[in-house]
This record gives structure tokens, sequence and C-alpha cells, in this order.
């Protein structure tokens, strides 16, 4: 990235411009339900959910509100890498450095530059199995070229920018996708007034797939392939998500899944059993695995996407939790024959239909939602490779 970099730029590491301070060793005993919170790696991914210590700790363990930290072990790709803290004031833990930037460097230039870095440096990461760590004494040998001050301050202002786009985006998303679940509660409130009928009175057929080993890479055009589970999310079906079929083995044509087929994860961690989504689109030769359900059901009697978005609702959901099976919420199943005996209302094909239009419509509209976020994402990550490194020049 920064071979080609202009004259006047410095060559330096990383260990010259950032002093990276390791979080505190706290265990599992040091953890409380109140204090200050504990700021791990989950909590940098978004998660709400905090251990608390009540105890005191020296200063270079506290985090404040704005402080760049650096995760140096966790999951390539989600949980490595530079994030800025915008909480209250916590603690930081293990796993994690907190950057303390040299007056050489612009402070949100420094941002920039670390994640603009975090794919090098994750490639020299040591692990396995998914997680991956780098030693401060490996992170801070890391070479780099940085222009003068007032190019740095140019250079973050323009990627400023393009933050403030793509978090303008991520809203618009979200608004899209509240209005989503909004419109489908709203729905089982207003078809409360029809009988509540099982879902097996309304299915043609119902059945789960099959389970061979595959390779690891997804089938190529025209190959076959066997669906993973992460193909059926929240976000909707997902036809990228698949196994290739080894060529030693026949296709099973009984198994592919169509349009308007709706999909049900059964097995798996508690969150993820019972997710539903409808096959808007395949490209085909997509086979059932059998940790999926598969419903396809009566057009005489309901609307496809009618009922997967009532097997959505807090009604079906909640059915769903009460009766899934599982020792432990790491593996949890449900059974073909709770997704039978779960009950939703239903109105008139009309309404149905009315309903799935309506629905239809959103969806439409989150995916050219998401769609732009990721337009955004993608040529950020285009833009800031070429200011970093200074092929593109931002003008005084």
């Amino acid at each position: 990235m920064f071979r080609e970099a202009p004259d006047e730029w410095t060559a330096t590491n990383l260990g010259s411009l950032i002093d990276f301070v390791n979080g505190y060793p706290f265990k599992p005993e040091d953890w409380e339900d109140r204090g200050t919170p504990i700021i791990r790696i989950q909590n940098l991914n978004g998660s709400g959910v905090f251990n608390f210590f009540q105890g005191m700790i020296p200063a270079r363990y506290h985090v404040r509100e704005g402080d760049l930290l650096f995760c140096w072990s966790g999951s390539r790709g989600t949980s490595f890498g530079a994030r800025r803290w915008n909480g209250p004031l916590g603690y930081l833990n293990q796993h994690i450095f907190r950057c303390v930037v040299s007056n050489s460097l612009d402070f949100d230039y420094a941002y920039f530059l670390l994640e603009g870095m975090t794919a090098a440096i994750e490639a020299e990461a040591h692990g396995g199995g998914g997680l991956v760590h780098i030693k401060k004494s490996e992170l801070v040998k890391f070479k780099t070229k940085i222009p003068p001050i007032d190019e740095q301050r140019r250079i973050a202002e323009v990627l400023r920018s393009v933050d403030e786009a793509i978090a303008t985006a991520r809203t618009a998303l979200e608004e899209l996708e509240n209005a989503k679940v909004l419109c489908r509660e709203a729905a089982v409130e207003r078809f409360r007034e029809h009988a509540l009928i099982e879902v097996n009175t309304i299915i043609d057929t119902i059945d789960a797939g099959w389970s061979p080993d595959c390779e690891t890479s997804p089938a190529s055009e025209g190959e076959w392939s066997i669906l993973k589970t992460s193909s059926v999310v929240w976000d909707g079906y997902d036809d990228t998500e698949n196994k290739r079929l080894p060529d030693q083995l026949e296709p099973r044509p009984n198994l592919e899944v169509r349009t308007d087929d709706i999909l049900i994860t059964r097995a798996g961690p508690v969150e993820r059993t019972g997710v539903v989504a409808i096959v808007d689109n395949t490209a085909g030769r997509r086979m059932l695995s059998d940790k999926l359900i598969r419903i396809r059901v009566d057009r005489e009697k309901a609307v496809p996407l009618y009922v997967s978005e009532l097997l959505s609702s807090t009604l079906a959901q909640e059915n769903f939790n009460r009766t899934k099976s599982g020792m432990a919420a790491s593996q949890t199943n449900i059974s073909q024959t709770i997704v039978r005996t779960t009950k939703i209302p239903l109105p008139p094909l009309s309404d149905q239909q009315d309903f799935a239009d309506e629905m239809s419509a959103i969806q439409s509209a989150i995916k050219a939602s998401r769609h732009g976020q990721h337009h955004i994402e993608r040529s950020k990550v285009m833009l800031r490779a070429d200011l970093l490194s200074g092929r593109v020049r931002v003008p005084a």
C-alpha cells in the first residue's frame, strides 16, 4: 500500500506513531452485575450486554468516549481491528489495545490508518479455528508512510464524510427493517378475528433434506450443492451460502429448492433455530440440508409469503421457543411436528395477497437500501487505499 507513497511522506512504523496499551486481565470471578462496565470484544461488535467490575484499576486501563481501540485477538473479518469507543467510561479487557496516538499523527487519521492496515495485520496473525491473535512486538513493527499533518487532516475529513454517508444508509436500512417487523406484527393483530389454524392444514408438503460430506467451497454455475443453515437468516434467503456436492455423489433433484419454498432452520444454537426465510430467487441446483425444514403451501388455501411472514411473527416464534428441544442453548431442535401444529390466523386469500404485496414492496426497498449501503462501503475501501497510499491526493 505504501511502497509508492510520495517522497515527502515519512517512512516509519506503527510503534513510532502509536503506543498500544493492552487491557486488564480480568477473570470471570471478577465479574459483577453492577459497577464499571468491562469493555470486551463483544461490546465492540455491538453487544450491549456488559460484565461489570466494582473495584479500582490503574488509569491506563480506563476507556473514555472517543478513545481509539484495536482488537488484537478474535475472529478473522469480524472482531479483529480498529474500533472507536462511543460508550461510557469503562475498563478495558485484555485482547484489546487502547491506542495512545503521538502528536505527529492526526487522531482520526490514526483510526483510518489502522482500519486500512487491518487486513495486512490480520494476515500475519497466529492461531486456528477462526480465532487469531497478534503480539504487540509484532504489531509495532508494521511499516507505513505518513503525510504531513495538514494532509492527514484533509484525508481524515474525506473519509469521515464517507463514514457519515454509511451511517445514514445504515439508519435508513434499520428504519425499513423495523417497518417490516411492525407491518408483520400489525397483520397478526389485524387478522386475529379469523380463526387460528394449524399450519398442517394449509401445506402441500413438508420435508427435510440431506447432509452428505461436501466440499467447503460453494458451487459454481450449473453445479449441484447443499444449502448451509446460514442460507436462512432473518435478512432473507441467501443462495450463495452453499457447499458444492462432490462429483462422486449423485444429486437428489427432489430436494432442490424452488421459488416460494419456505425454509426453517431445524437445529443449531437457540438463536439460530426456527429462523424463517422464503426462497425469493434461486440459481438452481441448491438442495435442502437435513438441518432445514421446507414447506410448500397449498396455493388454493394460502399465499407462501403470507405464511412465511406469519411464521416469522412473535405469535409463531413464541410457540417455537416454548417447544424447542435440546439440553443446552448451544444445540436446540424443532421438529416437523412443532411446525405442523403451530397456529396462525388465516384470512381470505385476497387479504393474504394484499399483505404479501405490502411486505414484498418493503422487502424490495430493504434490498435496494442494503445494496446502496454495500456500494458505499466498497467505495470507501477503495478510496481509503488510494488516499493512504498517496495515489490520490486531497488538495489543500
